[in-house]
C-alpha cells in the first residue's frame, strides 16, 4: 500500500513495525513509500462447553477445589503465543536493511514481546506505544509514528 505523503516514506532504511495482541501479531515493513504486510499469525483461543474445561483439585483423596480452567488457559495461551512469535521473528532478524524497528502491543504483553525480540532487532527500537492497535487502520499507526518523530 503506498503511503501518503503525509507520513514518513522511510526512504533509506526499512521500518519493521510489529502490532501485538494476546492472541494475535501482525508483521509489516515499510520501505521507499510503501507499506506490505508481510507476516501474520494468530493463537486460537480453546473453548469450552458445559465442564468440559473443568479441572479439579484433590488432597488426600478428596476433592478440595474445582473450577474452570481459566488460569491454566492463560498460561497455555501465552506460552503458544510466545513460541510462534519466536518462530516469526526470525527472518525479520536477519534482514540487515531494517533499520528501525516499531512495537505497537497491548501493555501486559509488551514485555515479554521485548525479550523474546533478537538483540539485533531489539536495538533498532524506536517507539513502544502501548495498547490495543491490532483493529486501526496503518495509517493511523503511521500518525503516531510522525507524531513521535517530531
Amino acid at each position: 500500500m503506498k503511503i501518503s505523503q503525509k507520513f514518513p516514506q522511510f526512504e533509506k532504511e526499512k521500518a519493521l513495525i510489529i502490532v501485538a495482541g494476546r492472541l494475535e501479531t501482525d508483521f509489516h515493513i515499510a520501505f521507499g513509500g510503501e507499506i506490505t504486510k508481510v507476516a501474520s499469525f494468530k493463537i486460537t483461543k480453546p473453548r469450552y462447553s458445559d465442564r468440559e474445561g473443568f479441572v479439579a483439585r484433590a488432597s488426600g483423596g478428596k476433592a478440595v477445589s474445582g473450577g474452570p480452567s481459566y488460569s491454566i488457559d492463560k498460561e497455555k495461551i501465552n506460552s503458544d503465543f510466545l513460541k510462534v512469535f519466536k518462530e516469526k521473528i526470525k527472518p525479520f532478524s536477519q534482514d540487515k536493511k531494517i533499520g528501525r524497528v516499531y512495537l505497537f502491543a497491548e501493555s501486559h504483553v509488551v514485555n515479554e514481546i521485548q525479550k523474546f525480540l533478537p538483540v539485533n532487532l531489539k536495538n533498532k527500537i524506536k517507539e513502544v506505544v502501548r495498547g490495543n492497535y491490532s483493529k486501526n487502520h496503518l495509517f493511523d499507526l503511521l500518525e503516531i509514528i510522525s507524531a513521535k518523530r517530531s
